[in-house]
């Protein structure tokens, strides 16, 4: 990716990875719904290839579920961003 991704999709990034330190990475994935103020910006960091969707557990049907992909962990891991 060339072009560095917005101080909020980077947040996104980290809270679904559980931080920023990637030696301290504990999970993989960000809940949400239709109407969720995150869907959007989930929505571009997919179309970027930096996360994606995966099917939600059988007992929240009604959810979206996103992992952050490979991608998106090598984004993470470049120098920080200055961009808004």
């Amino acid at each position: 990716m060339n072009n560095p991704i917005s101080k909020n999709h980077k947040h996104l990034l980290e809270h679904t990875l559980g931080g920023p330190d990637p030696k301290k990475w504990f999970r993989n994935h960000f809940v949400a719904s239709d109407g969720h103020t995150d869907l959007p910006a989930l929505r571009e960091l997919e179309d970027l290839g930096l996360m994606k969707e995966v099917p939600a557990p059988t007992f929240c049907p009604d959810s979206i579920v996103f992992v952050v992909t490979d991608e998106g962990k090598e984004e993470l891991k470049k120098k920080p961003s200055n961009k808004l």
